[in-house]
C-alpha cells in the first residue's frame, strides 16, 4: 500500500484496500486477495527486488541452455500446481507450532513481500529447532537464488551441506 500511495497509483489502493484487513488476527484472507497482493506487489519490486514483474525469472529460465524449448513452455507449471492445490491449504495452516523436529534454514530477501521478510524474520525467533540457521540476501526479493545465485550457493555449501552429509545423503564422490 506505501508503494501504490507513493506512486499514486489509484488503481492499486483501490484493489488493495478492497481486500484490507489483508491477514489481519481474526480475519483471514481467501487466496483471491493473495493474488489481487501477489499482483502488486510484483508490479512494485517485492519479487524480485527493484524490478517490476516476474519477467527477469521468465528470462533466465529461456536463457539456460539446459531448457529445451518444450521445458520453457513449462516454466511456470510449478508455480499453477501450488497455488491450485496447495495454496489454500498453506493459508489455513496454523504456523504458531512451538517446536519443529527437522533443521531449519531460512534463505530470505531483505525486499521480499511475497514471503515477507520481515514476518519470516520474527516467526524465526519463536519456534525451536534441532538446528536453525537465517540467511539474508540484501539486495534481493523473493527469489535470492535467482538474484544472488552465488552467495545462495554458499549458503547450501555452507549450511545444507553437513546437515546432508550426517545424514549419509549427499552424492557420491566423483571417480
Amino acid at each position: 500500500m506505501d508503494a501504490a500511495r507513493r506512486t499514486r497509483n489509484a488503481q492499486a489502493v483501490r484493489d488493495l484496500d478492497a481486500i484490507a484487513p489483508y491477514f489481519a488476527p481474526g480475519h483471514p484472507s481467501p487466496s483471491e486477495d493473495v493474488f489481487i497482493e501477489r499482483k502488486w506487489i510484483s508490479t512494485f519490486g517485492g519479487t524480485i527486488a527493484f524490478r517490476d514483474g516476474s519477467k527477469a525469472d521468465t528470462d533466465l529460465g529461456q536463457l539456460s541452455p539446459d531448457n529445451t524449448e518444450a521445458e520453457i513452455s513449462h516454466l511456470w507449471d510449478g508455480n499453477n500446481f501450488n497455488e491450485k492445490y496447495l495454496l489454500e491449504e498453506f493459508l489455513s495452516h496454523d504456523w504458531s507450532v512451538p517446536e519443529l523436529d527437522w533443521p531449519v534454514i531460512i534463505s530470505a530477501g531483505r525486499h521480499d513481500y511475497i514471503a515477507n521478510s520481515r514476518v519470516v524474520a520474527e516467526w524465526f525467533t519463536r519456534f525451536k529447532a534441532p538446528s536453525k540457521q537465517f540467511v539474508w540476501f540484501e539486495n534481493s526479493g523473493n527469489m535470492p537464488m535467482t538474484e544472488k545465485p552465488g552467495k545462495f550457493l554458499l549458503s547450501l555449501l555452507q549450511f545444507a551441506r553437513p546437515i546432508a552429509e550426517r545424514a549419509g545423503d549427499t552424492a557420491p564422490d566423483a571417480p
